[in-house]
């Protein structure tokens, strides 16, 4: 099924849209598709920011990967490796935690997100704050980019995380972008893109530095999209 212009819709049924779908989107995570051990959560917070679904993991930290399998490398139309990296302040901070530690992060991007230049730039720090953390981070933009973001937000994030690398944009006949960071020393981007009218692509999300599942943004997509009341579909059909 293709995925639907939310630029026709009003903020209030893209709001109610978002949370339906990051709140299946996480049932179906912790229903099967995460590894024993790891959960995921609305609303968590991760130092200053709160993303919309957080993965944790209540194994300490030097165990995490001891219990998972390496899989074959996620299906993307590219991938990007950071060759440099921007020098970074050392962040001196005091954490206290408990045994439940983010270890990814899922953005689905609103239009307030980067509605304006100001907006755009505090939204996008956030989520490099988040990678350089050493959080993995999958971005879903469904919003075509705008002046603030010309050629989408991957550009704007690409440049923080490296020494100005250039960065691809999305296609003239794809604006919109599912993109997963997996967070390393050398950050790793897996890029895809999509339209509306086009199915919304399968996108990993990396648990650690060699363990992702896939996201089934299709499936979850399609099934809040069917439950919402055929008067308000009527704005985006």
């Amino acid at each position: 099924m293709p995925i639907h212009d939310w630029t026709r819709a009003d903020d209030g049924l893209f709001h109610d849209f978002h949370n339906s779908w990051l709140a299946h989107l996480k049932d179906t995570l912790n229903g099967g598709l995460l590894p024993d051990g790891y959960f995921a959560m609305l609303d968590v917070r991760a130092d200053v920011y709160i993303p919309d679904i957080a993965t944790l993991t209540a194994h300490p930290r030097e165990s995490v990967a001891s219990p998972l399998a390496v899989l074959a490398e996620p299906i993307a139309e590219r991938m990007v490796v950071a060759q440099g990296r921007r020098q970074t302040h050392v962040r001196r901070r005091i954490l206290v935690r408990t045994a439940r530690r983010v270890v990814a992060v899922i953005e689905l991007v609103s239009p307030s997100n980067k509605d304006g230049p100001k907006q755009t730039t505090t939204f996008v720090a956030k989520l490099v704050d988040l990678i350089e953390t050493g959080i993995h981070l999958v971005v879903i933009d469904l919003i075509p980019p705008g002046t603030s973001n010309p050629g989408g937000l991957h550009p704007l994030i690409w440049a923080s995380l490296t020494a100005g690398e250039p960065a691809d944009t999305p296609p003239a006949d794809r604006p919109l972008s599912c993109i997963s960071y997996a967070a390393d020393e050398s950050p790793i981007a897996y890029l895809n893109y999509a339209a509306v009218g086009q199915p919304l692509p399968g996108v990993p999300l990396y648990l650690t530095h060699s363990y992702f599942v896939t996201l089934p943004l299709e499936e979850t997509y399609m099934w809040c999209y069917d439950r919402i009341p055929g008067i308000l579909k009527a704005e985006l059909e």
